[in-house]
């Protein structure tokens, strides 16, 4: 069979030409091999170094508007990592442990603030040091992670979060794009660039991971890392927190006592530790029937015995991986938004105002932003208005778990996993009682926890097409 291009038959070699160029074209060359290999020698690397030493530096890049605000700072790095043996026949598990500690500088240029760091991080808890509230901080990572500390926020950022993985770089592997750039120098040091991109949170069952690009900078010679480019939004509005290391060194001399930090005399010891949750109860029905209860006589339900709220996944603008299991020990109220949410602008300040009464309690307030076209305007316009909330920039797939379809819609979880309640909007319902039937929930869920919640809570009022 012949066919014809123009005027002139195509032969079945053209032919296969033609078809063998399209298909490149279309293609284009197959990324990430070579990306793979650089990873891969820097994991082997990592493996054949269990101790490991090194200084650091990190600045931010990009957008004045938010640059101004990541930290800058210096310091050392210590890591190690520990391998335990299971029961018998079982294998051996590991983990790494890291310690920062150096000095950084967090605020806006009018304002900077001087902070000296002393963090430990291990998997069980995060220890470190707040020389301004003159306190030592132990807590589960959960609680850690909200507890708003400047101190604890600016030396996680110094920590290399990439080399404390179980298998090394596990993340990196699992990114969404994979590509290797051209080569560059740091400090003095030929290094091979990969670039990556997390993929997004399509639904609830994916796995959390960072909505975000890194460039990660390896040495050419010895495969260790010596630059983190973490890169968040878009044109006027992309900022890059820089990490940089130099000084490498193995040092089998690291030891507990490199990971010990002690209350200095005069300073306090703030712990929070697991919650212990008792397994849930299953009661007989009762024979009697009692009589009908009112509202007001009817008992609380036992956080034990409250619906488990559904599995859902989801990644903070901080870069932390947010499920319901990593959020058990704390009370969240989760605040599913948009930008594009008119009414969600009159409670952006509320739930601002709501998570600054809550600070240094066991309570979470997570701002979840859906359908935004770019999920760096909803993390761009927290830092710009300053809201006290944590955020999550593509909540799509938490907000699929929960049915989420109006906005604004409030979630409370207890520390236990159930579903306290939800609030959802209602026109011609004012926001001080649907924000005082918020605080009425986190009440419930954890009674320990102070808030201002008015003695009688108004009830929402009906729809317009209810109303007789």
């Amino acid at each position: 069979m012949i066919g014809f291009c123009g005027d002139r038959p195509m032969t079945r070699l053209t032919r296969t030409l033609v078809c063998v160029g399209a298909m490149l074209t279309c293609c284009g060359p197959v990324l990430g091999q070579t990306a793979q290999e650089v990873l891969q020698a820097a994991a082997e690397r990592l493996h054949e170094e269990p101790k490991l030493r090194a200084l650091m530096t990190i600045h931010g890049e990009g957008a004045e508007m938010f640059r101004s605000i990541l930290p800058k700072g210096e310091g050392t790095v210590v890591l190690r990592r520990v391998e335990s043996q299971g029961a018998e026949g079982e294998e051996v598990t590991s983990h790494w442990e890291g310690r920062v500690t150096g000095k950084s500088t967090t605020g806006t240029p009018n304002e900077p603030e001087p902070i000296d760091l002393d963090f430990v991080e291990r998997p069980e808890a995060h220890r470190w040091i707040d020389h301004a509230k003159k306190k030592v901080y132990d807590m589960v990572p959960a609680r850690a992670m909200s507890s708003r500390s400047t101190a604890y926020s600016a030396s996680r950022m110094l920590l290399p979060s990439e080399l404390m993985q179980t298998p090394a770089f596990k993340n990196e592997f699992e990114a969404e794009e994979l590509a290797l750039l051209d080569p560059a120098e740091v400090n003095g040091v030929s290094c091979d660039v990969v670039e990556l991109t997390y993929p997004k949170v399509e639904n609830a069952r994916a796995s959390a991971t960072r909505p975000q690009q890194v460039k990660l900078f390896f040495g050419k010679e010895d495969h260790r890392l010596y630059r983190v480019e973490r890169i968040s939004g878009a044109d006027m509005f992309k900022t890059v927190a820089v990490l940089e290391f130099s000084n490498w060194k193995a040092d089998e001399a690291i030891g507990d006592k490199d990971f010990e930090l002690p209350v200095p005399e005069g300073y306090q010891l703030e712990e929070a530790k697991p919650v212990m949750v008792r397994p849930t109860v299953t009661r007989p029905a009762e024979q009697t029937p009692r009589p009908a209860q009112t509202e007001q006589q009817r008992p609380q339900t036992p956080a034990e015995v409250r619906p488990s709220a559904p599995d859902f996944a989801m990644a903070l603008a901080s870069g932390e991986e947010v499920t319901l299991e990593s959020l058990r020990g704390t009370t969240t109220v989760l605040y599913f938004w948009g930008t594009w949410c008119l009414e969600c602008r009159e409670y952006n300040p509320l739930m601002s105002k709501l998570a600054e009464e809550v600070e240094g309690q066991p309570v979470r307030v997570i701002a979840a932003a859906v359908r935004e076209r770019d999920p760096g305007t909803a993390r761009d316009l927290v830092a710009m208005r300053d809201y006290k909330f944590e955020v999550a920039p593509n909540a799509a797939g938490a907000a699929e778990a929960f049915h989420v379809t109006t906005f604004p819609t409030f979630v409370v979880i207890d520390p236990a996993g159930g579903l306290v309640g939800t609030e959802v909007f209602k026109r011609n319902t004012s926001s001080g009682p649907v924000i005082a039937r918020v605080k009425d929930l986190i009440s419930k869920a954890s009674p320990e926890v102070k808030v201002s919640v008015p003695q009688r809570v108004t009830p929402p009022l009906p729809e317009e097409e209810d109303i007789p």
